[in-house]
């Protein structure tokens, strides 16, 4: 009896097993049925996806694009890049879809859209970069005004920038990004911006290009601007779309931070000027310690730029400070040669001076005494100004370089700065 039930009981469950399996592929068969009634609602059986819209009537689609440009920043002169987060808008006519049914901003699927024709656009000068997937991917397609299909993505790109740094910290850099198709030539897709739309179908004004409020760091966006160029390749005329930015380098960090010292650097070698030529520790220690302070600045400077193979105009300002110092070294070097040939020649002249009156002492008695005293006096002079110490008369003529040193090298450092400051900023 126990086992009839127990039999029963196993016959019953796995019923109802059955049942709640069949349950479940029924209502996912209605789903994908529903899914794909929901696609041929809008996307014909007859479509096909690798045809542009209006390929089968040889008339180019037209896509037309405009750049919503959240940030940027990165702008990196060692690799030649900078960054930027934007949105591209694609509007683009098919009427093939069956859309004309459905209000604007109809949002389509993403289902939906794998069997659509959308416009493959690329990012010529990109280095990399990926589409906004936090959350939900980045990108959507959508109905739009005058039955224009209205795609817009989320990207974050690094794009290279050819940068030119002869001026460089006061440069002036043009960058650009440029958008092209990947396959569909002119003769399938032709690209254009935003504002070339007809007239008629401008309900709304779009600029093709919007700048939010965007501030890099090191740099100014002082302008930008919008072109586009065709390229003739074996395979097609292709259209290229091109978004101009002309970026401006903020100078106030370079100047606190390089320019300023290494100017006080170079004014502190020349206190070695004012020190007494005697002091050769002093002026020695300042003038190599001042060289290389300029020539660590230098290096990391040029840390920052990639390997380029002429000079900046930071290169020009710190190659003429580290030579200026080196100069003050070499005069320094002069005015102590100098000094020690004076020395030798002092110390000469007193031994010469005591040997003279040495022999005077064995001069014959029948001398006038008038004679011998003028001469013994004129020796004692002689010895007595040799055995004074080197004073200030002294100082005052083996210095007289050092006097000329202190106009000639503050004035022109002066007069190169006035020059190098005019000179650049003007082309700047």
């Amino acid at each position: 009896m126990k086992s009839a039930e127990f039999h029963y009981r196993g016959e019953t469950g796995s019923l109802f097993l059955l049942v709640f399996v069949l349950a479940i592929v029924k209502v996912m068969s209605s789903k994908s049925c529903l899914c794909t009634t929901k696609v041929n609602w809008i996307v014909p059986e007859n479509y096909d996806k690798n045809q542009a819209p209006y390929e089968s009537e040889n008339i180019p689609t037209e896509v037309f694009v405009n750049i919503d440009i959240m940030d940027i920043d990165q702008i990196t002169e060692e690799k030649m890049e900078y960054s930027m987060q934007f949105y591209v808008n694609e509007y683009w006519k098919d009427p093939r879809l069956n859309l004309s049914h459905r209000k604007e901003h109809f949002h389509i699927s993403t289902d939906i859209v794998e069997d659509m024709w959308t416009p493959d656009l690329i990012f010529e000068n990109s280095k990399g970069g990926w589409v906004y997937q936090l959350a939900v991917p980045n990108i959507i397609v959508q109905t739009h005004l005058y039955g224009y299909l209205h795609r817009f993505t989320r990207y974050n790109m690094k794009i290279s920038c050819s940068m030119y740094l002869q001026s460089y910290p006061m440069d002036t850099q043009n960058c650009f990004l440029s958008i092209s198709s990947l396959a569909n030539d002119d003769s399938r897709m032709m690209l254009k911006w935003i504002h070339e739309r007809k007239k008629e179908e401008r309900v709304e004004e779009l600029s093709d290009l919007y700048l939010a409020n965007v501030h890099p760091l090191k740099y100014k966006v002082a302008n930008v601007t919008t072109d586009k160029s065709k390229f003739k390749w074996p395979i097609g005329v292709y259209t290229s779309l091109r978004a101009n930015f002309t970026f401006h380098r903020h100078l106030s960090s370079h100047i606190f931070n390089v320019y300023i010292p290494s100017g006080l650097v170079v004014f502190l070698s020349f206190l070695s000027f004012w020190l007494n030529v005697r002091s050769v520790p002093a002026r020695v220690a300042l003038g190599l310690t001042s060289l290389l302070t300029l020539s660590t600045q230098a290096s990391q400077v040029r840390s920052r730029l990639p390997p380029i193979n002429y000079l900046t105009a930071l290169d020009v300002w710190l190659f003429v400070c580290i030579l200026l110092v080196f100069l003050s070294l070499i005069e320094y070097a002069t005015v102590y040669s100098c000094y020690s040939v004076k020395v030798r020649n002092r110390r000469s002249s007193s031994s010469n001076a005591w040997s003279a009156i040495g022999s005077r002492r064995n001069i014959t008695s029948d001398l006038s005494m008038i004679g011998r005293e003028t001469r013994m006096e004129k020796r004692k002079r002689e010895l007595a100004s040799a055995k004074q110490p080197l004073g200030a008369d002294f100082d005052e003529e083996v210095q007289s370089l050092d006097k000329a040193s202190r106009f000639i090298f503050t004035l022109g450092f002066l007069i190169f700065s006035i020059a190098y400051w005019a000179s650049y900023l003007r082309r700047s």
